[in-house]
């Protein structure tokens, strides 16, 4: 049985494609769908109970804000053996489940499996955005160049990720509910694959596919120089709660001198515009995420 989980905070402008995409899935072998309303104060919980009769659909509630918080409280009520986890702003393939189960079966000696994601712009971007930017960290989009092997945990991303139930429930593994979104729109990034990391530790290994594949709705808002600069403050938060877990006066010297270094030459951002000056800056917000970590472990 495949359990489907996701949550959802206000997501009523993006929800319909996901559960509709979900209601065109052929896919023989049963199935369940696990949604968590995260404290939305819109029509998100009217559109989920729309769909209902629809689909083999459960939908929960956690009013304590953050997608990990809610993520977790669905830990519970799996039933499937394999967990296939996504987001609300995904539209997936026909065959995505029915393949995401099929790579499962095949793949015996993987537990964890991140499947394709690629991007569907409400916008177009900007070419720069396209030829400079990160956009793994950014949106969560694989390379299509990285398919069918045995890969990294840390390439294993939010919007289309699958996993084992022994993974989760042999080891009492949850997701850390300090790192992720939370309702607000600054946060540590890197929850899954701080999760999958752990996964790892364990002995788990991980594999990309792109026989599962979905489509990754990229908000026209986060096509600007401040959203994607800041994104990179999260990430750079993002990792290092997740690998620094105590004071470090190495660690604070270098993410100090290196942001301050990328600071100063980031002043030549207001002359010039190219690949170069674009990852001053995003290494700039890097590490100064980086420094507020460290920071705050003094405290």
């Amino acid at each position: 049985m495949l359990t489907v989980v996701f949550t959802t905070f206000n997501g009523q402008s993006k929800i319909r494609r996901t559960l509709d995409s979900l209601v065109r899935q052929k896919i023989e072998s049963k199935w369940e769908l696990l949604v968590v309303n995260n404290n939305s104060t819109d029509g998100t919980v009217s559109i989920l109970e729309e769909y209902l009769d629809k689909l083999p659909l459960k939908i929960l509630h956690e009013s304590r804000q953050g997608k990990n918080i809610a993520l977790n409280s669905a830990i519970p009520h799996i039933n499937g053996d394999l967990v296939l986890f996504t987001d609300d702003d995904v539209r997936g393939e026909d065959n995505w489940l029915a393949n995401s189960v099929l790579v499962a079966t095949e793949m015996k000696e993987h537990s964890i499996f991140a499947g394709h994601i690629l991007p569907e712009w409400e916008e177009e971007p900007e070419s720069w955005i396209i030829n400079w930017a990160p956009l793994g960290a950014l949106y969560a989009l694989n390379s299509q160049s990285e398919k069918n092997i045995a890969c990294l945990p840390g390439q294993v991303w939010g919007p289309n990720m699958l996993i084992r139930r022994e993974v989760i429930f042999d080891n009492g593994l949850y997701f850390d509910e300090n790192i992720g979104p939370n309702g607000t729109d600054f946060y540590p990034m890197g929850s899954e694959t701080e999760f999958t990391k752990r996964a790892a530790e364990y002995g788990y290994s991980c594999f990309i596919s792109d026989k599962f594949k979905v489509y990754h709705l990229i908000s026209k808002s986060s096509l600007c120089k401040s959203w994607i600069l800041k994104r990179g403050e999260r990430l750079g938060i993002g990792v290092t709660m997740a690998n620094v877990k105590k004071f470090d006066i190495t660690k604070f010297l270098e993410y100090y001198c290196k942001s301050k270094t990328y600071s100063l030459l980031g002043m030549f951002s207001l002359i010039f515009w190219n690949k170069k000056v674009f990852w001053v800056l995003y290494k700039k917000y890097y590490y100064g995420g980086c420094l507020k970590v460290i920071k705050n472990l003094y405290k």
